[in-house]
Parts: structure tokens; C-alpha cells; sequence
């Protein structure tokens, strides 16, 4: 923390600071114990996710943007806690997990679209993709399972060939990155509290939280319950997306 903002030293002088390793961010992430109790975030770019945060602010349980700056090339996000435990630590039976996580989809899904500013339909998302392949950003070497032996060309191109039709892109609004540790629930309700790491959100096909949320609950509870999972958000799986969004997830 070498070059904060002099607005956040005064206030992180005389705090307790925690580092937090749970997931799988590139950011530094800081569990802050000052007045009150804040999550600071550092990054190379984290204005997207405070413009974000703020757009959802009322629409749905998300943090509170307490500050943002940008100081030596260094992004700070100083946000408010959402009460509640991440979702994949929660002393619930996992048919119940199962159930919230369908459930936390619909809440994404169920906002109104037309004055959401942030587009992540598939042009843009093939533009980030072709942009990451462009600028050495990604590396077989930590690719999916599924991936292995790829190289990050022929991936990219079997990205390409699996792409569906712009034309039946099945649009909502979508968390970006639906997965266990990023719902909060209450254990004692058994009720979702809120949602973390929002910078990915966006307006984009169904499919894609679904597929993120179905690779998180195969990573942290087997793949035995996916089918679970869609059955308790209500739809069938679609397999040509399925795939999509599986090779479209290493770019990211």
C-alpha cells in the first residue's frame, strides 16, 4: 500500500488490516476494521466496478461505494461489507445451496435491461477475448482441464467456431461471475444477503451466469448436482452454449 491515497491513509492509519485470499481475483483485496468495517480493493482498473456498484445501488444487495481513486497508476475502491457468509463456507445442506444459487441467478435476471449501460453482449465479449489473446494475456498452462493441451491460438479459435447466433442471445442482465463465493447468505434464515465482485456485470445471454454458477458448483460441490441446479432455475441446458461460455470463461 505504498502510494494510497492521502484520503485513504488518514483513515487506514489506525486500522486493522487483513488481507483476504479467498478467490481467485488479480486484485489485492483488504478486510478493513477502522470506525466501521470496509473491503478495500487495488487494482489496475476498478472503475468499471465502482460505476457498477453504483448502478446497482438499490436494485439489488450489493456493496456500498464508500470511495474510489486512482493514484499512481493504482485503482482504490473502498467499499461498504454486506453482511452474510460466502455461500460455498455456509453450514447449509448442499441441495439448499444448490436451490440459492439458482435463485441468486433469477435476481440478476429478473432486472430490467433498458438503462443498463454496461454491454457484454457477444461482439463485445469476442472484442475482450481477441484483445486478451492480442496482448499475451492468457497462458495454456493454467487453462481449464478440459483445455489441456491447447494452445492459446487453437483455443481461440474454437472459441470462434463455437459461437452461437447473435440472433438468439437470450439478453437479461447477468452477474458475470456467479459463482459460490461471490453470494452471501445468512446461515441461520437460510436467505441470500447480497453480492460481491460485480466488475464483470453486464448485459448478456442467461447462459453465461449459468455457466459460470453450474463450473463453480462442479468445482466446490461435483458436478452431480448441475442438473439440479438447472432444473431449480427452470430451464434446460443448452449444450452448444454450455461449451461457448466454457472456452469463453479461459479468457477472462
Amino acid at each position: 500500500m505504498e502510494y494510497l491515497p492521502p484520503s485513504l491513509r488518514s483513515l487506514l492509519d489506525s486500522a486493522t488490516i487483513t488481507p483476504v485470499t479467498v478467490g481467485m481475483s488479480a486484485d489485492d483485496v483488504y478486510h478493513i476494521e477502522a470506525d466501521a468495517i470496509y473491503y478495500l480493493k487495488i487494482g489496475a482498473d476498478l472503475r468499471g466496478e465502482a460505476e457498477r456498484l453504483r448502478w446497482l445501488a438499490g436494485k439489488l444487495p450489493v456493496p456500498k461505494v464508500i470511495q474510489y481513486d486512482l493514484n499512481h497508476d493504482k485503482h482504490y475502491l473502498l467499499t461498504s461489507v454486506v453482511q452474510g457468509k460466502m455461500m460455498f463456507e455456509a453450514d447449509l445442506p448442499v441441495s439448499w445451496r444448490i436451490d440459492l444459487m439458482a435463485e441468486a441467478a433469477k435476481m440478476w435476471h429478473s432486472l430490467p435491461i433498458d438503462d443498463c449501460p454496461f454491454d457484454n453482449r457477444l461482439r463485445q465479449q469476442l472484442i475482450h477475448a481477441r484483445q486478451q489473446l492480442d496482448n499475451n494475456r492468457l497462458d495454456s498452462r493454467y487453462f481449464h482441464s478440459q483445455f489441456y493441451g491447447k494452445s492459446e491460438q487453437e483455443l481461440y479459435a474454437d472459441l470462434l467456431n463455437a459461437m452461437p447466433n447473435e440472433a438468439n442471445e437470450d439478453l437479461v442482465i447477468t452477474h458475470g461471475d456467479l459463482c459460490l463465493p461471490n453470494i452471501l447468505v445468512d446461515e441461520q434464515s437460510g436467505h441470500i444477503t447480497g453480492f460481491v465482485d460485480v466488475g464483470e456485470m453486464g448485459i448478456s445471454d442467461r447462459h453465461l451466469d449459468l455457466v459460470l454458477a453450474s463450473r463453480s458448483i462442479q468445482y466446490n460441490l461435483g458436478s452431480k448436482w448441475i442438473d439440479r441446479f438447472y432444473d431449480a432455475y427452470g430451464i434446460e441446458r443448452d449444450n452448444l452454449k454450455y461449451h461457448f461460455y466454457c472456452i469463453l470463461n479461459e479468457f477472462y
